[in-house]
């Protein structure tokens, strides 16, 4: 819970989180709307139950990303792409 925590409240202080390394993070019902997110590494993350609504994920690494638990259609206008090297 403390790491959702933090993390909710670095996105409110709007704190950009690109480029971060969040492999294996577990991060469960943070809070990330409307973040920056862009070339991040989610690779093995839990984000069961997180918000992104509106965040910006453009070319992060999801391999293995656990996102169980959120509404597909809150959830729409979050999007991963891949980058160079990444499956």
């Amino acid at each position: 819970i403390a790491s959702s925590n933090t993390i909710t409240w670095l996105n409110r202080a709007r704190i950009s989180l690109s480029g971060k390394n969040f492999k294996g993070i577990r991060i469960t019902w943070a809070n990330l709307s409307h973040s920056l997110l862009s070339n991040s590494d989610f690779t093995g993350a839990d984000l069961t139950g997180t918000c992104l609504h509106q965040s910006y994920l453009t070319k992060s690494i999801a391999d293995f990303l656990n996102f169980s638990g959120n509404n597909s259609k809150q959830y729409s206008k979050f999007f991963f792409t891949p980058i160079k090297g990444s499956k």
